[in-house]
């Protein structure tokens, strides 16, 4: 059934059965649970507003649904639309997992993604013509065995709201020599010295795939993954900088390693990419375009432990770094 209220498409639910955004059922009469209509200054006059940003209500409070936890009001947990040009589903996901404003750091170990990680490793291994090279440390160690060809995972040490697995194609276009300058004091007789003071490596052109902890969302950076002979290593992440020489203007990525790679071959990492976010709707988990990522979050505020500057953005909401 299609709920329209005041021109606003919003979404095209299942009358009887579970949304998977949310792990409830939309209509009282599925599971029991019914829509309150709450007085809110926010909503003047629309008395709807539940039912339209597909909210579920048991005993009068909102769910917030990504870690089980509960809000006070609607009020606390809905973006506003008229001034957020975020879809109305997206916006109340954005509320309910951050109710009071805050975006803040959390207890992964409460995370729908710890369940979720190693069935979702274990299928992304089995992509065709492409290998998983490296992905966030893991706590769990035998995890990564040597047998199986990966590389040791990276080291992330402050906290982190996404898990990112790193995959490339197999293909030896995307494969490349690589070298970084030595760090190492030429006059300590104890460090290791390299010819010309650079460290020879190797690297991948692929996917960084970034997952959130907060809530079932993904998001996709195409970049490089290299690794050196002293045992240090350029990380992938879920976001580039990559900044023009002679004017020092920021490069949109996409458009930088299609020059890279060239059509073909980027064609191929588009392909790639298909196949992963393929694997990612099996698992539930909806991969979010750069345009809504970019898209302002108003109302919102970074804690002071997050590195973010405002005013921020949808990515902020599921992909930051602690300070």
């Amino acid at each position: 059934m299609l709920f329209i209220q005041r021109n606003h498409v919003i979404e095209h639910f299942s009358s009887a059965s579970a949304d998977p955004s949310f792990g409830n059922a939309i209509l009282a009469t599925a599971t029991g649970c019914s829509f309150a209509v709450p007085a809110d200054p926010l909503f003047p006059k629309r008395p709807d507003i539940a039912i339209e940003l597909g909210i579920v209500i048991e005993d009068d409070v909102a769910i917030r649904a990504c870690f089980g936890e509960c809000c006070t009001s609607l009020g606390d947990i809905v973006i506003s639309m008229a001034v957020c040009p975020i879809r109305a589903k997206l916006a109340a996901k954005i509320s309910t997992c951050w109710p009071d404003g805050v975006i803040e750091e959390f207890d992964t170990d409460e995370s729908y993604f710890r369940e979720r990680r190693w069935p979702l490793e274990q299928d992304l291994r089995k992509i065709q013509g492409a290998s998983l090279l490296c992905q966030t440390e893991s706590e769990e160690p035998h995890s990564w065995d040597d047998d199986d060809g990966d590389m040791p995972p990276p080291s992330c040490d402050e906290f982190q709201s996404y898990h990112v697995f790193f995959l490339a194609p197999d293909d030896s276009e995307f494969h490349f020599e690589d070298e970084t300058e030595s760090l190492a004091d030429p006059d300590d007789p104890e460090a290791e010295q390299w010819s010309d003071g650079v460290i020879p490596g190797e690297g991948w052109f692929g996917w960084a795939v970034g997952i959130s902890l907060v809530a079932r969302f993904a998001v996709f950076n195409p970049c490089q993954y290299s690794q050196y002979e002293d045992g240090t290593r350029d990380i992938p992440d879920v976001e580039s900088f990559i900044h023009s020489d002679p004017t020092n203007e920021r490069v949109e990525t996409q458009l930088y390693y299609r020059k890279v790679l060239g059509d073909q071959s980027y064609q191929k990492l588009l392909d790639l990419r298909v196949r992963i976010a393929a694997v990612l709707r099996e698992h539930r988990i909806e991969v979010l375009d750069e345009a809504v990522l970019d898209l302002p979050l108003p109302g919102f505020k970074a804690d002071e432990e997050i590195f973010w500057e405002e005013p921020l953005c949808v990515r902020d909401a599921f992909f930051f770094r602690g300070i």
